[in-house]
């Protein structure tokens, strides 16, 4: 997923719950750079919020 994606997503989710709070439970997309290289990044498929990779961050300590 693209970050022009992730922000269609974000925007759908405020339409839909304003200000709600997303318990990310649909965590499972890899953010990608617009040529589809990895970013390190992962992208909530429920709200488009976008965070470090959990596993890079375990992987790096």
């Amino acid at each position: 997923m693209t970050r022009d994606e992730a922000g269609r997503l974000q925007e759908l989710w405020k339409a839909n719950n304003g200000d709600k709070t997303c318990s990310h439970g649909r965590l499972v997309d890899h953010l990608t750079s617009e040529k589809g290289n990895k970013t390190g990044m992962c992208v909530c498929l429920e709200c488009g919020a976008i965070f470090p990779d959990p596993l890079n961050t375990l992987l790096s300590n």
